[in-house]
């Protein structure tokens, strides 16, 4: 689904002719992904970024995010906007599972949104941090980067 393909996943995402239901579908179901493979598989108790050994599971839930279009500013419609905050809703539900590498890859994915929607991202970032007394000291750094937009 991710990664070079026929299909171009991303574009279908904000492609106005298929239909919106479908989309905001396949947006939800990524939080069950994540719940149902990501937080089971990648028990890593330690962030990615940064880490000198990831294996390739873990550098793709890492990296899901980057492959998502429209990342930056653009011309808002009602599609896109309701795209826009259906990816804000399964970033702030993958944010909340009890996984470090979840709860990584919903930082990053929202610090790449935040040029594009800074306030809402702004918000759930800082309700995270507010809840994050268990999360190792890297990746609350990682939450303050993403809270600025300045992720990688």
């Amino acid at each position: 689904m991710l990664g070079p393909s026929p299909a171009d996943f991303g574009r279908d995402l904000y492609d106005p002719t298929v239909e919106l239901d479908i989309r905001l579908g396949c947006i939800r179901e990524t939080r069950s992904f994540f719940a149902n493979f990501v937080a089971v598989q990648c028990t890593r108790p330690a962030q990615v970024y940064g880490a000198k050994r990831v294996d390739d599971l873990e550098s793709i839930c890492f990296m899901w995010w980057d492959l998502w279009p429209e990342q930056g500013p653009h011309e808002s419609s009602r599609d896109s906007d309701a795209v826009d905050s259906a990816v804000l809703d399964a970033l702030t539900a993958i944010a909340s599972l009890p996984s470090v590498a979840c709860i990584e890859s919903a930082l990053h994915g929202l610090g790449h949104r935040h040029a594009r929607q800074a306030q809402r991202t702004e918000e759930i970032i800082s309700s995270m941090l507010r809840q994050s007394s268990g999360w190792p000291p890297e990746l609350v750094r990682y939450a303050e980067a993403a809270l600025r937009g300045a992720v990688q």
